[in-house]
């Protein structure tokens, strides 16, 4: 299964989480479909994880390696060198919004005196299939309404 299947299912079940009420899941099911599109479109346009870390984090990070023999794409690659430098082809809000999808992950899984709402979520989800379709991930139309 590719990076954006991968993708594109974990942005169902973020939906199905969403309008069930289910933000934490949501949030954290919404994080990983942009961090496997991101993934999925830095590959395919031929990165590795090589050219945004330095020679010694790759040797760190050559010991857990994908079922491809190269190293796992690690989150804070994805979420700050990959978006930061270019990486991908994406505008300041997108990437606030992969950012902030990210935030919001970490708040949902990790902390237990507070939750993810609604209103953290809406304007992710508004812009969420606009922003997986610019990645590369090929969508179901009903996926998107």
């Amino acid at each position: 299964m590719s990076y954006y299947d991968k993708a594109a299912e974990n942005f169902t079940v973020a939906l199905l989480a969403f309008k069930r009420e289910k933000y934490n899941a949501a949030a954290s099911r919404l994080y990983y479909a942009f961090y496997q599109a991101c993934v999925g479109e830095l590959t395919a346009n031929g990165k590795t994880v090589a050219d945004f870390v330095s020679s010694d984090r790759m040797k760190e990070l050559m010991g857990r390696k994908s079922d491809n023999d190269s190293p796992v794409w690690p989150h804070d690659v994805v979420v700050n060198s990959a978006l930061s430098r270019n990486g991908l082809n994406l505008n300041r809000l997108e990437k606030s919004i992969i950012r902030q999808s990210k935030y919001l992950r970490v708040k949902g899984d990790y902390y237990d005196k507070v939750t993810v709402t609604v209103d953290d979520l809406e304007d992710l989800f508004r812009e969420a299939p606009r922003i997986l379709v610019s990645l590369g991930v090929v969508m179901l139309e009903k996926e998107t309404s």
